[in-house]
């Protein structure tokens, strides 16, 4: 599925994360795994056919998961959390 809360936007596969971050950022972190949005294509629609297992022309669940794992996006989500569990609660 793919999750909207905007600005932020989740996408999971064979209930793994491929994608939790910005729409901003979503296109680019793709095409760096190698799946490009087609100039002419909704990106929503594009991401969610390349996540949605039930199809044969679905991506590389794993290599995506492995991607999304060891981006800077990824990183700076960890950082911001370890960051705000610091924050004394109110």
């Amino acid at each position: 599925p793919l999750i909207l809360n905007q600005p932020t936007i989740v996408a999971l596969s064979a209930g793994q994360t491929v994608y939790c971050g910005s729409c901003r950022q979503m296109t680019p972190h793709f095409a760096s795994a190698g799946y490009n949005c087609p100039q002419y294509m909704n990106p929503a629609e594009y991401f969610i056919s390349l996540v949605n297992t039930d199809f044969d022309d679905h991506a590389d669940v794993p290599q995506m998961v492995q991607s999304y794992t060891q981006s800077e996006i990824r990183k700076e989500l960890i950082n911001r959390i370890m960051s705000d569990r610091k924050t004394p609660q109110h």
